[in-house]
């Protein structure tokens, strides 16, 4: 016995001797490669050789040979969970639009295009134990942010590094390759990187189990799991990273297991892999996702919990980080289960929700007015710019955003549908001030529910527009046809001093007397608008303009030539002393016998034609001129009411006020949505309406100002949007025109969506033609 004691005590002093040289040998053992299990063999061909050369040789493939080296005497070996791992991670890369191969076309970011799977193929080609680290990087990725999922790598190396010194002090057994990695450095942009590559194949690898994650995630949100604490950080993690491994071994042969906490819940939404579940609650419900990875008796069974609204459903874990903070203690965090990451795709919707939020539209209309966007892009689309490759894309891409949110809600069904109500109504709730910075001023459908709007938009010619426009506000205020009137200016000054020609249309159409009979025999009645011109004595013959006398044919009388016509010196008002015979103080009831209808005498005799359009030579005095003050808009184009229909200022004040709230007034959305689909809105005319909306500068182009499109502008400036989606590129690096490219990887946390974001509209969005006004305004 002595003997053997004796011999026993020479080989730990000789083993202890060794590991103490090895321990002064510095060798970068991390050079090594190995062959990579052959289930990942998919991932191998899937990469770009830039990304395959990285992983082999370079910095991601030293990081994970650290870390494996550092932790494989502590993971428990799963040989069956890292086979069905890697035929996971080769189902995924062969998904169709998962991982897109660079061209020449993306410039230098060529070698970077598709799915990120550096890390974990330096993981693969490193052994077994770093793809054991690189499943506790996924575990670390999906439960907390990128700052706390590094600080965790930091702590968790140096306290596993103490660890090993300590079982070194005591004379523990411990590998060659451990004591190796304990002497060397991982810095903490390594792990920064580490992590980083993890999160982005985890982005991916949900888009491929893009049903099975959202599966998942809606039930998690009925059950509350704890996670097991331990004495420390290092040992809580350790603790649920075997757990997890461990059971999900277990499962893939084949025994059901119960859970009780969340560490394999956690392993199903980061390693994703699904085995069938059972919910105990007041009802039994199974849920089968039917992956072939696992035998059809590994079953996880799970009781469901009441998740009050104080708590939160799913994983929770709060730890500790030591290292969070370059200075101070540590600081107590908690996971958010709520915390993910949102595609471009699910900021678009989530986008359309805020603006409907701020157009106050309510769950049962949102699929409605998706449609209605659909309908918009319709309607643009029929108008081109220059080359077939330009349309409503290239000139309206703010406008598409919406427009592709809108059609990922139409096509969605089934649970893609629900997921997608689910971010349109945390928007309409959470996201009001994303776009805006007062969101109550927007106008419902960009004012296009509006009916002095869509009246003005179903007109041909511009000028047309701004005065079907007011025209459809004098209606709506009650004004008669006796004490209203629409003026104009044909001129392309902008200083209105300059101005000499004006014209003057009636808001309200008079009744006449048509000599047109109806089926009883009697002479019917039809309404009439016209329009009387002042001409000044420097200005050119007004008759010779064909334009001005196409809207005289067109409403159906003669023009009527005016006399002198002043204005005060704020051109809120003007006299008029030969006002026509419809706006003095006479009877006027055209449809009767009466001093403008002169008849025969016969009740089988025509009427005579109506006389109230005629102008008179006042021979009152200089007091008896007619004033007309201005209700809305101004001398270039604007709705004005005759003086003596003003009772007092305060009246004067309130019809202005109700001739604003016309303009602005919020629609009830299917009002607004039956008005925009009855009405014959003119597809070119709605391109300029879009482009005069935005806010902010525009275009440099003679066709975006006033004196070109003087109905649009006048018509866009009372819904003019205060938005911006091109800013958000400098939010977050990249341009938000990636919106619009269907299979971008590009990812955002849903945390920056309620960041303070005040956003001003900024366009290039050119008007459709150059010269387009009442003077030329062929389509």
């Amino acid at each position: 016995m002595a003997t053997v004691r004796r011999h026993s005590n020479s080989l730990l002093s000789a083993t202890n001797e060794n590991n103490v040289a090895l321990a002064t040998f510095n060798f970068d053992f991390t050079l090594l490669k190995v062959e990579a299990p052959t289930e990942f063999s998919g991932l191998a061909s899937a990469l770009s050789s830039y990304r395959r050369n990285d992983a082999e040789e370079g910095l991601p493939h030293k990081t994970a040979r650290r870390l494996g080296a550092l932790f494989q005497d502590i993971i428990p070996p799963t040989p069956k969970l890292i086979a069905a791992y890697g035929t996971r991670v080769s189902e995924v890369v062969k998904t169709p639009g998962i991982n897109p191969s660079g061209s020449k076309s993306h410039g230098p970011f060529e070698s970077f295009v598709g799915a990120d799977g550096t890390t974990l193929w330096a993981a693969a080609t490193s052994g077994v134990a770093a793809i054991g680290v690189y499943l506790l990087s996924c575990l670390l990725a999906r439960a907390w942010d990128a700052k706390q999922s590094t600080s965790l790598w930091v702590e968790l190396i140096a306290a596993r590094k103490r660890e090993v010194e300590q079982a070194f002090q005591d004379s523990h057994l411990i590998s060659s390759s451990t004591l190796f990695s304990a002497r060397q450095d991982i810095s903490r942009n390594d792990l920064a990187r580490w992590d980083s590559s993890a999160r982005s194949w985890l982005r991916s690898a949900d888009q491929a189990k893009s049903w099975e994650h959202h599966q998942l995630a809606l039930i998690l949100k009925n059950i509350n799991l704890p996670f097991t604490s331990g004495s420390s950080t290092y040992a809580s993690v350790m603790d649920v990273w075997r757990e997890a491994m461990v059971g999900m071994e277990a499962l893939l042969c084949g025994r059901p297991l119960s859970a009780s906490t969340g560490s394999l819940f956690l392993a199903f939404s980061a390693w994703h892999l699904f085995p069938n579940l059972i919910v105990l609650g007041n009802e039994t419900v199974e849920i089968k996702f039917r992956d072939k990875l696992f035998p059809s008796c590994a079953i996880v069974t799970v009781g469901k919990q009441a998740v009050t609204s104080d708590e939160k459903g799913g994983f929770q874990w709060s730890l500790a980080l030591s290292h969070f903070h370059y200075y101070g203690g540590p600081i107590v965090a908690q996971s958010n289960r709520e915390y993910s990451r949102v595609t471009f795709p699910e900021l678009r919707l989530i986008s359309l929700g805020g603006l409907l939020g701020a157009w106050r539209i309510g769950a049962r209309d949102q699929i409605p007015v998706a449609e209605w966007f659909l309908h918009l892009s319709k309607l643009l689309q029929q108008i081109r710019l220059g080359p077939p490759k330009t349309g409503v894309r290239q000139h309206f891409g703010w406008l598409e955003i919406f427009v592709r949110a809108a059609e990922d809600l139409c096509v969605s069904n089934g649970p893609a549908k629900e997921k997608n109500l689910q971010l349109i109504k945390y928007g309409s709730r959470r996201v009001r001030y994303f776009l805006t910075d007062d969101p109550y001023k927007m106008s419902p459908f960009f004012g296009l529910g509006s009916p002095p709007v869509l009246a003005g938009l179903s007109q041909e010619l511009d000028m047309d527009c701004g005065i079907e426009f007011l025209r459809a506000i004098a209606r709506d205020l009650g004004f008669t046809d006796r004490d209203s009137i629409v003026c104009y200016t044909l001129d392309k000054h902008i200083d209105r001093r300059k101005v000499e020609n004006f014209e003057y249309a009636t808001a309200i159409p008079h009744t006449v007397p048509c000599r047109k009979r109806n089926a009883e025999g009697v002479f019917t009645l039809r309404q009439m608008h016209t329009t009387w011109t002042y001409k000044s004595s420097n200005s050119t013959m007004i008759e010779k303009d064909d334009t001005g006398l196409m809207l005289v044919q067109k409403e159906g009388v003669g023009r009527q030539v005016s006399g002198a016509v002043h204005w005060d010196g704020t051109w809120d008002s003007f006299l008029w002393r030969e006002v026509p015979r419809l706006y003095r103080d006479h009877t006027c009831t055209c449809f009767q016998k009466s001093e403008c209808i002169s008849t025969s005498g016969s009740t089988d005799d025509p009427p005579s034609v109506c006389r109230c359009f005629e102008t008179v030579s006042a021979a009152e005095p200089e007091s008896r001129r007619f004033a007309f003050k201005l209700v809305t808009g101004s001398c270039r184009l604007g709705l004005f009411l005759l003086e003596s229909k003003w009772r007092s200022v305060f009246e004067s004040s309130s019809y202005c006020k109700n001739a604003s709230g016309e303009e602005l007034m919020p629609v009830i959305p299917s009002v607004g949505l039956g008005n925009f689909s009855e009405s014959q809105i003119k597809p070119h005319k709605l391109w300029d309406y879009m482009c005069l909306i935005i806010r902010g500068p525009q275009v440099n182009d003679d066709a975006a100002s006033p004196g070109a499109l003087p109905g649009i502008t006048f018509i866009s400036d009372y819904h003019k949007l205060s938005m911006s989606l091109l800013s958000v590129s400098a939010r977050f690096g990249s341009c938000f025109k990636c919106l619009l490219q269907p299979r971008q990887r590009y990812h955002i946390s849903k945390a920056h969506l309620e960041a303070s974001m005040r956003i001003t509209m900024v366009t290039k969005a050119p008007c459709r033609h150059g010269k387009t006004s009442r003077h030329a305004s062929k389509h």
